[in-house]
């Protein structure tokens, strides 16, 4: 049985089917993890994220994936995954791409945010 026919049957119920799924695909998912991780490193140590954390989001972008999968297209599943799991690991490191990095709100402070020392409540607004 292929990966796209498990994706099927787990889209029709049988969703005991997902530890199969991640058995044959987690070898992948930690492939992909360990080169985003070997890219990303700063940014990973930034954040607190370890190679395991990737990992471990990489079963929860399966989910996504199997969700979202389409076997009309005829694109393989672990095409959809890899798409998956790159949103996964950006929206964990809070990585933004595109357009939205440049996105004035997306670089803005709070007008609540302290400025004074321990004993003073004074705010940026």
């Amino acid at each position: 049985m292929t990966n796209e026919e498990l994706a099927m049957r787990i889209q029709r119920g049988e969703t005991g089917l997902y530890a199969h799924l991640w058995a044959r695909v987690e070898k992948l998912v930690a492939l992909l993890a360990g080169r985003y991780y070997a890219r990303s490193q700063v940014t990973c140590a930034r954040s607190g994220v370890e190679l395991e954390d990737l990992i471990q989001a990489g079963y929860f972008a399966m989910l996504d994936t199997v969700k979202s999968f389409d076997h009309k297209t005829g694109y393989k599943l672990t095409t959809y995954l890899k798409r998956h799991l790159l949103n996964q690991w950006a929206q964990m490191l809070d990585v933004r791409y595109g357009r939205e990095k440049f996105d004035p709100l997306n670089r803005c402070t709070s007008l609540e945010k302290p400025i004074g020392g321990e004993n003073e409540d004074i705010a940026l607004g």
